[in-house]
């Protein structure tokens, strides 16, 4: 695919600088709706009627087994001797967070996991009580949507507790606020994408430095597209 792909870009820019092919500055370079079908049946692609049916998110692909059997699980296991253990009661909650013994020269290790949920205004349950023959009327649409974005610890949300830093020595670390936590209006033009979330790690990170100083943050995404991004000066097929 790679290859394929590589093929393809040298094609057009062999296009482009073939002598016999002339053509105004005004004008817009295209490509025949042909050569894209020709291009996208050689990359694999065929054109299907779209159903419902199951979502495939690539995790049982045999290069991603390898790699989180052979890299990422074994990352972690190796982490595990310096990371925090949270302790939970009957009721799932954390009641107290143990602490492993550090080899002399070894840091504490804190996970810092990213989270995030979506709703929308018109969200609501599935089944209510309803009296006699009388019906509940839904909205059509989802109306406003709504994306909460937070980094969580072992000791709860991320922050920097009042009792570490007071709000002075706050402005002094150059911090606006305790909490990485963000919640957008999502819709139309404005969507959680890589630019978020690369702010708001930048942000979490300043945070975890002036919560947990002499640490070592080990943080942790869910491999989601909307956390991937492209090079700016990237090959794209929706910018040919």
């Amino acid at each position: 695919m790679g290859e394929e792909i590589q093929l393809l870009s040298t094609s057009l820019q062999e296009l482009d600088e073939t002598e016999n092919f002339s053509i105004q500055s005004s004008q817009k370079i295209t490509i025949h709706a042909n050569t894209t079908r020709r291009w996208l049946h050689r990359l694999g692609y065929s054109w299907k009627e779209v159903k419902k049916g199951v979502y495939k998110d690539g995790h049982e692909r045999e290069d991603v087994v390898v790699y989180r059997q052979n890299v990422f699980l074994k990352t972690l296991e190796d982490l595990k001797p310096r990371i925090p253990y949270p302790i939970r009661d009957s009721n799932g909650d954390v009641e107290e967070v143990e602490i492993p013994y550090l080899k002399p020269g070894d840091k504490l290790c804190i996970p810092v996991t990213h989270d995030e949920a979506t709703c929308n205004a018109n969200d609501g349950p599935h089944y209510q009580w309803i009296k006699g023959d009388e019906n509940l009327l839904r909205k059509k649409s989802r109306g406003q949507g709504l994306h909460i974005s937070k980094f969580i610890t072992p000791y709860g949300r991320l922050c920097v507790p009042q009792c570490e830093l007071s709000d002075q020595e706050l402005i002094q670390h150059e911090l606006h606020k305790r909490y990485v936590t963000e919640i957008i209006q999502c819709g139309g033009d404005i969507w959680w994408d890589q630019d978020h979330i690369v702010q708001r790690t930048l942000t979490a990170i300043n945070i975890f430095e002036a919560a947990y100083a002499g640490c070592q943050a080990l943080f942790l995404f869910d491999n989601a597209t909307s956390h991937s991004a492209f090079a700016e000066d990237e090959l794209k097929s929706s910018k040919i």
